[in-house]
């Protein structure tokens, strides 16, 4: 069974192909997982503090605090799903869609919530033990660290609307 990883404080989450890692728990959930590196950035409270520190980066404790599920594409439909996104859901399925009533927590994130995988990858690709490992393990990891991310990982990486241009060329500041 295939899983993701949703924050649902958030609305967003950490697809393991991104990652050139399977989505079975077997494949990311063992010793050198970078989506399980990602999100142990993500649930870091207390980094930059001293004594093994990760690089600054906007996503690290990003998720520090937040509800955070693994979830399968057949969890039952309806859990962990608040109800305002009950509605986002129905907005965004066409009427008459064999998807328009209860859907599940994985197809919902798909569907609507931010994929900040692209991101966490980029996030990564700057720490040199991490490239070393997934070039080394990794096929597909390193050319996914270079491409532009989509507007909205701009935006959430700067606080900024960039213009087309900038997507294109776009690389994170620093912390």
């Amino acid at each position: 069974m295939y899983h993701l990883i949703v924050n649902i404080d958030k609305g967003e989450y950490l697809d393991p192909h991104a990652f050139g890692e399977g989505r079975h728990l077997r494949e990311f959930g063992r010793t050198q997982s970078l989506v399980a590196a990602a999100l142990v950035w993500l649930l870091s409270r207390s980094n930059g503090q001293g004594g093994g520190d990760v690089p600054a980066h906007i996503l690290v404790g990003r998720w520090a605090g937040d509800r955070v599920v693994v979830v399968g594409e057949k969890c039952p439909a309806g859990i962990y799903l608040p109800d305002n996104w009950l509605t986002t859901w129905r907005q965004t399925q066409p009427q008459g869609s064999e998807f328009a009533g209860k859907p599940n927590l994985y197809q919902y994130a798909q569907a609507c919530c931010l994929d900040i995988s692209p991101l966490a990858v980029k996030m990564l690709a700057k720490e040199p033990e991490v490239l070393a490992v997934a070039k080394a393990t990794r096929k597909g990891f390193e050319k996914a660290a270079q491409q532009p991310l989509p507007t909205a990982l701009i935006e959430l990486a700067t606080g900024a609307k960039p213009s087309s241009d900038d997507e294109a060329v776009f690389d994170l500041p620093e912390g």
